[in-house]
């Protein structure tokens, strides 16, 4: 008797289809294959394994950031849901911040930077929270040796709107309660995200997202060391018809170092913060299967509290605000399948803004406040060719 069986299809990414990428240089990280990739204390790390693609190295021992083509781990921008992240690391670099039950995809620009993204001189991280299962629930936990994890999906309104919860918390702390000298050591760090989808429509999709991460490591009431990222953001796809599409980003997030000591008769403590607050319009125009147009809109207002601290008696604190605008147009094409072009431009207006309610300065000695607000014009031209001199396997490559 014999059994029909239902069509299967294999697909990969070979190197040729990366090679003839028109985005040469942009690697989409496939998720599921992360799980290969040996895992310290059981906890798979998407920071960990983009530091195994070409062009891409560690930040140092015990460094949680990655280094793209010689630049440095600060001059890379990390986005999740149009979110940005500072500082994504757990316990001083060991952990990312991200949990690998709660991503969705993945997106490492390491050559070419498109013209939407600013603020990044080395690469870009784009990645996604994964959305909820529309039609059956789902849920999991796992216990490793230095976290727990939990996750839990599904409709809310069938086929029209979802949810996905996942969180992790580690228990470092609690090994180390067991050794007497220890006992009043702090380590620990969580993080929890969520997404809603909503499909009102087949031609819009609206996704709310949330995202926190906290690290606490301290020496009972000696010394402290707390950090962490605290994010929302609500992205709204719009598709006229099938060649023009809008979307909507509105995203804010606040990120919060704090450090305090206090012994040897020295009493000190450090505030600092950074508010991020971003609202981002883009169009997309398919002119035909091969040519296409982007154009965007870009405001932003940054708030950040360099430094508020108190030694003893004395205090300090300084907090300044930055408003940015941006504009840009992107175009990308191919020519008789020898020639691939990405060109953009991209316009940068920056304003430090001097009134009393977006900047503060404090000084414990007699400095004169000499803030004054000015304004920044940057343009950003932006090209990547790709000709195909000798067929499909050997490329020439100019990127500026």
């Amino acid at each position: 008797m014999g059994t029909e069986l239902n069509e299967v299809v294999v697909t990969g990414n070979s190197a040729r289809q990366r090679i003839s990428n028109p985005r040469l240089g942009a690697e989409r990280l496939e998720l599921s294959k992360m799980i290969q990739v040996p895992a310290f204390g059981g906890e798979a790390d998407i920071i960990k394994s983009i530091t195994l693609l070409p062009g891409v190295r560690s930040e140092g021992e015990g460094g949680g950031g990655f280094e793209v083509r010689g630049g440095n781990a600060y001059q890379n921008l990390v986005l999740v849901d149009g979110i940005s992240l500072y500082n994504p690391s757990h316990v001083m670099g060991i952990f990312s911040t991200f949990n690998d039950n709660a991503l969705g995809s993945a997106t490492l620009y390491k050559g070419a930077i498109p013209a939407m993204y600013g603020d990044a001189t080395s690469s870009v991280l784009e990645t996604t929270l994964a959305a909820g299962d529309m039609e059956n629930y789902h849920g999991s936990a796992s216990i490793g040796i230095l976290a727990a994890k939990i996750k839990a999906e599904g409709p809310i309104v069938k086929d029209r709107l979802s949810f996905a919860v996942a969180a992790r918390r580690s228990y470092v702390d609690a090994f180390l309660k067991i050794v007497p000298q220890y006992r009043s050591t702090v380590m620990n760090f969580y993080d929890v995200s969520a997404k809603l989808r909503y499909c009102p429509s087949p031609s819009h999709l609206i996704d709310g997202s949330f995202f926190i991460s906290h690290d606490n490591m301290a020496v009972a009431d000696l010394m402290g060391l707390y950090w962490g990222n605290l994010g929302g953001s609500v992205n709204w796809v719009a598709r006229a018809n099938d060649r023009l599409t809008f979307t909507t980003t509105a995203a804010l997030t606040h990120f919060s170092p704090e450090m305090s000591m206090d012994m040897m008769d020295v009493n000190e403590a450090m505030w600092t913060y950074i508010h991020n607050y971003s609202l981002n319009e883009r169009l997309r125009w398919q002119i035909s299967e091969w040519h296409g147009l982007e154009f965007g809109l870009r405001s932003e207002l940054l708030k950040v509290k360099s430094a508020e601290w108190m030694l003893n008696a004395s205090r300090e604190r300084e907090i300044m605000s930055l408003w940015e605008n941006s504009a840009w147009a992107e175009y990308s094409g191919s020519f008789a399948e020898k020639l691939d072009v990405t060109a953009g431009l991209r316009l940068n207006v920056a304003s430090v803004l001097s009134q009393n309610r977006f900047h503060e300065f404090q000084s414990a000695y007699d400095i004169p406040n000499q803030f004054d607000g000015k304004t920044y014009i940057e343009v950003e031209p932006r090209i990547g060719i790709i000709i195909d001199t000798k067929g499909p396997e050997i490329r020439t490559t100019v990127n500026a």
